[in-house]
């Protein structure tokens, strides 16, 4: 974006903007860049990205904030888009798999049911519902989570059911 610095020189007034991106949208961005030959293309990856992730705006009117209309006037082609799931979104199904492979939930009961036997790795799901979970207080993104996807869930059924 050479042709820019002229510009980018004289303007007094910045902004900063940054992002980070994770997971499969961040393996398709990675793709996407490497797919560029011009710094046109390369500027409208790094713009969209941004906008399919993050756009602003004004809380009264709703209307863009003047970041995101300049970003999107920037932009040559507005077709931008890659599949993923947005942050907030978490799935069941991704919270369970985080339970079993990521949490360390399950090394766990395997260490106190190897140190004290019997039936310790229940005794400990137990006292952890009872101390921690009969006292959990839901928060607003836990209630908006619910509101979203429990009808979807009675309908599909269980996951660990099926």
């Amino acid at each position: 974006m050479k042709h820019m610095r002229h510009i980018a020189k004289e303007v007094d007034d910045w902004t900063r903007v940054e992002a980070e991106f994770s997971g499969d949208y961040a393996h398709q961005l990675t793709e996407a860049i490497k797919e560029c030959s011009t710094d046109e293309q390369l500027k409208n990856v790094i713009i969209s990205s941004l906008l399919d992730r993050y756009m602003f705006f004004y809380v009264n009117s709703n209307r863009p904030h003047k970041i995101t209309r300049l970003m999107l006037e920037l932009l040559d082609e507005k077709n931008f888009h890659f599949e993923s799931p947005s942050p907030r979104n978490n799935l069941l199904e991704q919270s369970i798999d985080h339970l079993i492979k990521g949490s360390g939930l399950l090394p766990t009961l395997w260490k106190v049911q190897q140190i004290w036997g019997g039936n310790t790795a229940k005794e400990l799901i137990n006292y952890l519902y009872k101390q921690y979970y009969e006292e959990f207080e839901p928060n607003d993104d836990h209630i908006s989570w619910l509101n979203k996807y429990k009808a979807l869930y009675q309908l599909e059924g269980k996951p660990w059911e099926g």
